[in-house]
This record gives structure tokens, C-alpha cells and sequence, in this order.
């Protein structure tokens, strides 16, 4: 006599069909996972990066504030740009794109190209973190349904082994970091304000400094080029960090398949959308999880842009 295993009985039900294949869903967990290592190697290492050589006004500051901010809107109408775009997988292929567009801007650093390339980065990323959460969420359910055991316990899974290679992307992009312009610095001269003797008093000027001119008026123009050794450090290690961007986008291109569980919905005005999104804050354990959230992001802002100024890297733009 046959005996039904949970494969053959949910293929029976007809629901799920050859896409319960636990195999494919672990590799669409593996591509999804490394598609946000090999992007945020880049975002994450140019974060740590922007207030030090974009210090002039507080470009690189601003900036940031201006991903983030933008990034708070753009989760209100997440829901409604990934039903736009047809699928969990091109929202995170376009809003990739997003992101090498960010990265290319900092070859040109300027208040007309970071800042509005920054708000642009922002408003995909509230989309881009929404894709990801659907399409892990819905791997996991329909991993648990092939398997049969709890979802909670698919998704904690799921969520620990992609966290974990996510995370990874500080280190990876820290050491590039780390190891190009430690190569520029060996190759320019040997610094002499770093460590015991940085009292944060620099009479030369900063990489910003050279790379724009300031008038009356607070406007920033391009017209002093760093010398061409200190060009090749900056150009290589953006040019490193861009071909990060693009690797990440083809490996979702090509390899992540289409959203695992397409649930069909009646299409929704985004005034629907956003109502919806509000609605969570009824929930009074939400509301007590708002202080943290607020925490947690001033302990980020401290780490990216106050504890990562360090100016041993700034000996690529001096003389």
C-alpha cells in the first residue's frame, strides 16, 4: 500500500502543486538573502563613509537624514507600489536600482546629486524592505505547509538564516572599505592625525573642502578636483561598491523566481492602502514597540554618523 507522505498529499490538494519542492524554496532564501549582502556591502560601508569625505556644510549627514526621512513616507505607501509593480521580485529588481543610482551620485558628490539621489534612495527602500518581508514570509508559509509544522517556526528560521548573511554586509563592507583606502594612504603618505594625536583640530583642508568651493549665498559648486592619486582611491573604491549594486540586481534578476504565493486581491486605491497601514496603530503593543523603534534609530545615526568619522581615512585627500 502507498503511503502519503505530506509532499503527496498537498500535490493531491492541488493548492500548491510542484512548487512545494523545499529545495526551491531554500534556494530563493539563499538568492534573496545574498542579493541583500552583496547590495548592502555597498550602502552599508558608503553609510559609515559619508561623514568623513562628504563633511563639508554637513553633506554627508544631511544626506542621510534625508534617506531616512524619506524611507518613514515611502512605508506608507509600500503596499500599494509593490501591487503597481506586479510582484514582490520586481519591486526589489527596481528598487536595486535605486540604490546604484544612490552610489553613482557619490562619485559626483554635490548638494544637487546626493541629496535628491538620497530622497529617491529613501523612497524605495520603505517598498524594497516590504518586498522582502512578503516574500520571506510567504516562503516560510509555504515551506511550513510542505513540511507541516508550525509557521512561526518556518518563519523564525527563514528570518534567522537571512539576518544572518544580511549582517554580514557590515563586514564585507567595512573590510573593502578598510582595504582600499588603507592601500591610498600607504600610497599618498602616512597620516599624522589619527588615534592619541587626532585632537579634532585640522588646519588642512578635508576631501569636501578641495572638491567645492563656497559662496555668500551657501551654494556648493564642483571646481577643485582632488589630485589624480586621491581620484583613483575615491573612483575605485565607489566604482567597487556600483558594481556591488549591479551584481545584486542581475542575481535577483536572473535567479530569485516570482513570488511563491500570489494571493488575488481586488485593486485598492492607495487612500485604502494608507488606511489600512494607520489601522496598526490601534494596536496598543505596537504602540509600545514606537519608543524603541525611536531608540534604535538615534543609536543608529550616533554609529553611522558620529562614531564612524574617523580621520585616519581622510589622508587619501591630503597632499
Amino acid at each position: 500500500m502507498k503511503q502519503n507522505t505530506p509532499r503527496t498529499m498537498l500535490a493531491k490538494d492541488g493548492t500548491v502543486g510542484q512548487r512545494t519542492s523545499t529545495k526551491r524554496i531554500w534556494k530563493n532564501l539563499l538568492v534573496l538573502a545574498s542579493v541583500f549582502l552583496v547590495n548592502f556591502t555597498s550602502f552599508r560601508a558608503i553609510q559609515n563613509l559619508q561623514s568623513t569625505l562628504n563633511s563639508e556644510a554637513g553633506l554627508g549627514v544631511v544626506s542621510l537624514s534625508c534617506v531616512y526621512a524619506s524611507m518613514v513616507l515611502s512605508c506608507l505607501y509600500a503596499p500599494f507600489f509593490i501591487h503597481k509593480v506586479g510582484s514582490c521580485k520586481w519591486t526589489v529588481v527596481v528598487c536595486l536600482l535605486g540604490h546604484a543610482l544612490y552610489t553613482t551620485s557619490n562619485f559626483y558628490p554635490s548638494w544637487f546629486t546626493l541629496v535628491p539621489s538620497s530622497v529617491l534612495l529613501g523612497a524605495i527602500s520603505g517598498p524594497l524592505w516590504t518586498a522582502q518581508s512578503t516574500y520571506l514570509a510567504n516562503s516560510a508559509q509555504e515551506y511550513a505547509n510542505v513540511l507541516q509544522y508550525g509557521t512561526e517556526g518556518a518563519l523564525a528560521k527563514f528570518n534567522g538564516v537571512f539576518y544572518f548573511l544580511h549582517d554580514l554586509s557590515g563586514i564585507s563592507g567595512n573590510l573593502i572599505s578598510s582595504l582600499v583606502l588603507s592601500a591610498g594612504r600607504q600610497d599618498i603618505g602616512k597620516g599624522e592625525f589619527c588615534g592619541a594625536m587626532d585632537c579634532g583640530i585640522r588646519p588642512e583642508p578635508n576631501w569636501t573642502s578641495q572638491y567645492y568651493v563656497t559662496n555668500s549665498s551657501l551654494s556648493y559648486n564642483s571646481t577643485v578636483l582632488p589630485n589624480d592619486k586621491q581620484r583613483v582611491v575615491v573612483y575605485t573604491l565607489f566604482g567597487i561598491f556600483l558594481g556591488c549594486n549591479i551584481f545584486a540586481t542581475l542575481i535577483a534578476y536572473l535567479l530569485l523566481d516570482k513570488d511563491v504565493q500570489r494571493v488575488a486581491s481586488e485593486p485598492m486605491q492607495i487612500s485604502q492602502h494608507l488606511i489600512r497601514t494607520f489601522k496598526v496603530f490601534k494596536d496598543f503593543r505596537f504602540v509600545l514597540l514606537t519608543p524603541l523603534i525611536f531608540i534604535f534609530g538615534m543609536t543608529y545615526a550616533t554609529v553611522a554618523g558620529d562614531y564612524t568619522k574617523v580621520s585616519s581615512y581622510m589622508q587619501i585627500s591630503r597632499k
